[in-house]
């Protein structure tokens, strides 16, 4: 009876990652959130299924004990697909991007319209100012995607 209850534990895990790795599998691609939980979702349901159908020898408890290790283990192996899966994600970390950017082309714009509609020593000092946080915003990104 132990070796069935491991055998069908065995077969149980391997049922999630086979249905696992066809969605996020090494040779796949970034999946989104939603889609990624449905297919947790119907790969832990079939591996639990599986392990009902097949763990029929022995007491209930051991029964039990090795299906408890089995939603253990589809545990362990949703989080690793799910970093996985995180780690493909093409918007991974733009904020760091997009964020001085948009600070640079305001400064940029700002500067710009500084320069076209005032002739005051304030508005030379502002715009001087302005330019020079632009171009450190710039100078910054290009030494870091270099």
């Amino acid at each position: 009876s132990e070796a069935n209850n491991r055998h069908s534990l065995d077969r149980a895990l391997q049922e999630y990652k086979n249905t696992m790795e066809g969605k996020v599998g090494m040779n796949s691609t970034f999946v989104a959130e939603v889609v990624l939980q449905e297919t947790h979702s119907t790969a832990e349901k079939k591996s639990i299924e599986y392990f009902d159908k097949h763990a029929t020898m022995g007491s209930t408890a051991n029964i039990g004990t090795y299906r408890d290790r089995l939603v253990d283990n589809v545990l362990i192996e949703k989080e690793r697909y799910y970093v996985l899966n995180a780690a493909r994600n093409p918007y991974k970390d733009i904020e760091q991007y997009i964020v001085p950017l948009v600070v640079a082309a305001l400064a940029w714009f700002f500067a710009a319209v500084l320069d076209r509609t005032c002739s005051h020593d304030v508005c030379e000092k502002t715009e001087n100012t302005l330019v020079k946080v632009y171009s450190f915003i710039l100078f910054v990104l290009f030494v870091l995607l270099w």
